[in-house]
């Protein structure tokens, strides 16, 4: 065997297979130039299984001998076997390469391309906020942090099981530190569900909406590492391809957990704990399981053996500078800062009782409560009123950041009796060089020897404090350890973090790698006609947007109203907004259509002017969503807003109980069925507004408003079905204004039908154009539908009924004889109903059925006689 001078490189491709032949045979062509020309490496193809598949790989593979340099591992369901991880790889071909034409030069050359150091991706799967102020949070944002550093694109799940803890303003933060944010709803009925005391099975939290929204990210992107946060989230790892670093970041050994904590004094426990089976199985399920501290790596070891590496990686908090303020009182002042749990308050319970056992630390210190453990602490411990009275501690309550809440203190308290993790509290004070004395558990996995962190009971913590009120320049010596403590602390997370994830790259470094560009041009398109009331709270929103790089085209369809003016006076103060104006009114259709012609952005936006922005940071959600998706349109979700005030999730209501309920990718086909409603497994808003599109995809599709009513009909469902990908996310963007005198919400008149008609000439014309001949029944019969519902539900004249019956003829006539029996009865007895309420009942429902094809119309009438026999 011929020894190589270099050692082997590998390049992997992760492909379609149902892809045209030719694209396929072309890389193999390029694996056989490169395997000619360099013995120093190999090659690994990898791919879903398709009916269409009509190319063997392995024929080719075989026939130029190269069976000993490719190795081919395609799989039916999922990727579950890979020989190596994709941050190994030395080149990676991904499903969006276009196979047909590469060349071998472009694989082998180090432009970036196909380099997986410089095309990372992360996925990062948390059950909890990334906003919420708690130690686990924190040290989560802080790995995202590191991650965003080492050049990685980082796409964030959250499987929103605690929905309403972070306000409206905090939900869309994480949009500033993640490319891709993705809420997944919480539906399982098994979360939280625990008896007091007992464990639980490892996947009884885990409900399956969570896992399959992180298989499809999976099949959407190639990951180079997913960290889940939790054990008792770990099932999704099974979803999740061989070639992807599987990191569990445990927090905790959660094993027999509530026994624990009950077994230390802590009262009835109802929270996640597992047996040991179930923390080996996600264990197991891990490539890497990341623990916090020493006790827990070697408690993992011993379940799991060599099967994963256990790295140890300590919380890695932001640091918090501040200015100590002065006390007024001259006394020693003693923080603690919780959450607001039980735990934090019978801790602080034992150390008030304590301290006021000590008439030195009574006389000359004061104690200083902060954060949640101030909310309710009088009704959560037993007497806590009564002790709060006797001790009198400062209740600051929520402060704005752990500085406000440091200066305000000479010495920080974490009088914590036990758990497995790293007291994250006692890492802040740390890292902020603030002196800390704390009990030995509050010091577990930090490594320091310092007595002030190694207090045997709360007693004895405060038997410390008092060594400090007596000899103060012990406060000064203590701030000096914490730092260099905390430094020692930090040189070991970084060689950790490095091995995990990589170095950090300089700034300029990472933003190249990570794909990350300044804010592109986003064309926002706003019509308005007789909006007064609404346009400066609809301008508003615009401006005050976050993404700044805006395009902002208003168009005036020839308002009569003062409109114009407010549009004008907005112009004057912000130079990104131009003002088109039409000589006279034309309709919603065309005023967008004049406002795409005068667009030049990266990315299109409609917004309706008696709608607004929800958040400030919307148009960044879509936009940081789109680019690292590469979806040609995102969609947001909106709220309804009523003219009493009260608002509705309206996505949110139409997409309850469907396949994608939690958002995700749609495209093609079902895409377009999901807009006109004829799915039944999926949903996507059928509107205009609301979604961000790529301006050069948008033009490409040749789409245009048509004018009058249900413009959108013919434009939204054929612009998803034309795109590479539709992202539609749950997060509320707009906010819609549910007026009683909208034109969606307006009395029914014959020419109404007449419009309606026109639409689906218009639509048919599409359904041609787009290729979806197939579709064109079921969208017949729910249009129809569509069009009846309607002038039931906003009231109409006997001559729209007439018209009705006359324009059904244009529908039905599209209808065969392979739609189901029962179902298309029940409609043509619903359309027949309808058609009868006017005074010429007998005219309109022969005309109807007139419109029926034969074989439809005579199937239908047999099976009415049927009944009739039956019935007498």
């Amino acid at each position: 065997m011929v020894e190589l001078k270099y050692p082997k490189k590998y390049i992997c491709a992760s492909i379609d297979l149902g892809q045209e032949s030719s694209g396929i045979e072309n890389l193999l062509n390029c694996f056989r130039e490169i395997a000619t020309s360099r013995d120093d490496v190999d090659f690994i193809i990898t791919g879903k299984r398709s009916d269409e598949t009509t190319y063997s790989i392995w024929n080719y593979i075989d026939a130029h001998k190269l069976t000993e340099r490719i190795e081919y591992t395609p799989y039916y369901d999922l990727c579950r076997q890979f020989p190596l991880k994709k941050k190994a790889a030395w080149r990676w071909i991904g499903q969006d390469a276009p196979l047909s034409a590469l060349h071998a030069d472009d694989i082998v050359r180090d432009d970036g391309k196909f380099a997986p150091r410089k095309q990372k991706k992360a996925l990062f799967i948390t059950s909890f906020h990334l906003e919420r102020q708690e130690g686990n949070t924190t040290n989560m944002r802080a790995w995202l942090r590191y991650l965003h550093a080492a050049g990685y694109q980082i796409h964030v799940v959250y499987y929103a099981v605690d929905d309403g803890i972070v306000s409206p303003q905090e939900e869309l933060k994480p949009m500033n530190y993640c490319d891709l944010y993705r809420k997944v709803p919480l539906r399982s009925k098994m979360y939280e569900i625990n008896k007091v005391g007992l464990n639980i099975h490892v996947d009884d939290w885990c409900g399956a909406e969570l896992v399959d929204a992180v298989e499809e990210m999976t099949q959407q992107f190639e990951y180079d590492v997913a960290v889940v946060n939790y054990p008792f989230m770990s099932a999704v790892f099974e979803r999740i391809p061989a070639y992807t670093e599987k990191i569990l970041f445990t927090h905790d050994s959660f094993t027999d957990r509530n026994r624990r904590m009950m077994k230390e004094g802590f009262g009835d426990q109802g929270w996640a704990s597992l047996d040991w089976r179930g923390e080996k199985l996600a264990c197991l399920r891990s490539d890497t399981v990341v623990a916090l501290q020493e006790n827990e790596a070697s408690y993992f070891k011993e379940l799991v053996g060599e099967a994963a590496k256990i790295p140890i990686v300590r919380p890695m908090l932001p640091t918090w500078p501040f200015v100590r303020i002065p006390s007024e009182t001259g006394k020693l002042r003693i923080g603690y800062l919780g959450s607001h749990n039980w735990i934090n308050e019978a801790n602080v319970a034992l150390f008030l009782e304590a301290w006021l056992k000590s008439e030195t630390l009574r006389e000359q210190s004061e104690v200083i409560l902060a954060g949640g453990v101030c909310d309710d602490f009088e009704n959560s411990v037993a007497g806590g009123a009564q002790l709060l009275q006797e001790a009198k501690p400062v209740m600051l309550g929520r402060v704005g950041t752990m500085a406000d809440f440091f200066a305000r203190c000479d010495v920080v308290i974490n009088p914590e009796r036990g758990g497995t993790g790293i007291k994250i509290k006692s890492v802040e004070a740390l890292g902020s060089g603030v002196p800390l004395v704390c009990t030995a558990a509050g010091a577990a996995g930090i490594e320091t020897q310092s007595r002030f962190h190694n207090a045997e009971t709360i007693e004895d913590l405060a038997g410390l404090i008092e060594e400090l009120v007596v000899k103060p320049e012990l406060v000064d010596a203590l701030r000096d350890e914490s730092v260099q403590i905390y430094a020692e602390y930090c040189d070991k997370n970084k060689l950790t973090m490095f091995d995990l994830f990589g170095p950090v790259l300089s700034d300029l470094a990472a933003e190249d790698a990570s794909g990350t560009e300044h804010q592109p041009l986003i064309s926002i398109v706003i019509p308005f006609y007789n909006v007064e009331p609404y346009l400066e709270d609809c301008l508003q929103s615009v401006v005050e947007q976050d993404h700044r790089n805006l395009e902002i085209i208003l168009v005036d369809d020839a308002s009569p109203d003062r409109s114009h003016e407010i549009a004008e006076r907005f112009a004057k103060s912000d130079p990104r907004i131009k003002i088109v104006t039409h000589a006279k009114n034309q309709g919603l259709g065309p005023a967008r259509n004049s406002g795409v012609a005068a667009a030049s952005g990266r990315y299109l936006f409609f917004l309706d002017s008696d709608d607004f922005f929800i958040d400030k940071s919307a148009l960044t959600l879509l936009t940081k969503n789109a680019r690292a998706s590469r979806a040609d349109v995102v969609v947001g979700s909106c709220t309804d807003v009523m003219d009493d005030g009260s608002r509705r999730d309206r996505d949110a209501d139409f997409a309850a109980g469907k396949m994608n309920a939690s958002g995700g990718f749609l495209k093609g086909q079902e895409a377009f069925r999901a807009a006109v409603g004829t799915s039944k497994e999926n949903y996507l808003p059928m509107r205009a507004w609301g979604m961000l599109i790529d301006l050069d995809f948008y033009r490409e599709t040749g789409l245009a408003y048509p004018a009058g009513e249900h413009e959108d009909l013919c434009h939204a469902p054929f612009l998803y079905a034309a795109a590479n990908n539709v992202l539609f996310l749950t997060n509320p963007i707009i906010g819609y204004r549910n007026r009683g005198g909208s034109i969606s919400r307006s009395f029914w008149s014959r020419e109404h039908v007449l419009r309606y008609d026109a639409m689906w000439q218009r639509f048919r014309s599409n359904i041609a154009r787009f290729s979806l001949k197939s579709l064109e029944e079921e969208c017949a019969i729910c249009l129809l539908g569509h069009m009846i519902w309607r002038m039931e539900s906003n009231s109409c004249e006997d001559s729209a009924i007439d018209e009705a019956s006359r324009v059904a003829i244009n529908f039905l006539s599209s209808v065969s004889e392979n739609q189901n029996q029962e179902t298309f009865y029940g409609f043509l007895k619903w359309i027949r109903d309808f058609v009868s309420r006017s005074g010429n009942s007998n005219r309109n429902l022969c005309q109807l059925m007139s419109g029926l094809p034969a074989g439809v119309a005579n199937r239908y009438y047999r099976e009415r006689i049927q009944m009739l026999i039956e019935s007498a």
